[in-house]
């Protein structure tokens, strides 16, 4: 794999650019430990991926933001676990112009969690 472009850019603007449904599809093979590493690994990742724990579910997640031309790029990527069930996301938003990062944490949360609960999964 080449990861030029910089380390902190080579999956936006290099050769391993990622879409939001190979995201999901990544995500999916790590929740079932089918990813070409060692079971410990990946379970240590999705340990690493721990946002939130209740009695009711768990939810497993990475974010990333990058400037990009006057802007910000902002995304929040994992999976809700509830019961025996498990529901992959990828959220990506954009702003317009820089903007405070203090509050994009908050913001991809909150709409992560927003979604969620409109399907009835939280």
């Amino acid at each position: 794999m080449r990861i030029g472009g910089g380390i902190d850019r080579f999956w936006l603007d290099g050769a391993l650019r990622i879409t939001p449904e190979q995201q999901i599809t990544f995500l999916r093979r790590l929740w079932n430990e089918e990813l070409p590493f060692s079971s410990d690994a990946q379970r240590a990742v999705k340990e690493l991926m721990l946002l939130e724990e209740t009695p009711d579910y768990t939810l497993r997640g990475k974010t990333g933001t990058v400037l990009r031309g006057d802007g910000l790029v902002g995304w929040l990527v994992g999976y809700l676990e509830r019961g025996d069930r498990v529901y992959a996301f990828a959220l990506n938003i954009e702003t317009l112009n820089d903007q405070d990062l203090s509050g994009f944490w908050t913001m991809r949360m909150k709409l992560v969690k927003r979604l969620l609960n409109s399907y009835g999964l939280m």
